[in-house]
């Protein structure tokens, strides 16, 4: 157990450059932008997803079709923008930055 005068500080890796601007051009079409994954260095996400790294963002949009936010994503500078389906529903565009 830790002392209670030193908390715990947890470092998280620096907001990829296409996502400061996504919101304001999602909100410009009056829409909503939800993250349904984001930073996770353990768990769900295979050892060498970005997710672990920082570099990937699972996404849906209230207002927009998936496919409007895909381009929107692009267009913000993502490197890599796919439509997933997951077996167990809760389709999403999954966007990421290179390594």
């Amino acid at each position: 157990m830790g002392d209670m005068a030193t908390p715990q500080v947890r470092s998280f890796p620096p907001v990829p450059s296409p996502l400061l601007g996504l919101p304001g051009a999602v909100a410009a079409r009056g829409a909503t932008l939800k993250v349904q994954d984001s930073f996770r260095p353990t768990g769900i996400h295979n050892t060498r997803s970005l997710h672990r790294e920082g570099r990937a963002i699972d996404l849906t949009c209230e207002g927009l079709t998936l496919e409007e936010l895909a381009k929107l994503c692009w267009m913000a500078g993502f490197d890599w923008v796919f439509y997933e389906h997951p077996k167990g529903g809760g389709d999403h565009i999954h966007a990421s930055v290179r390594r």
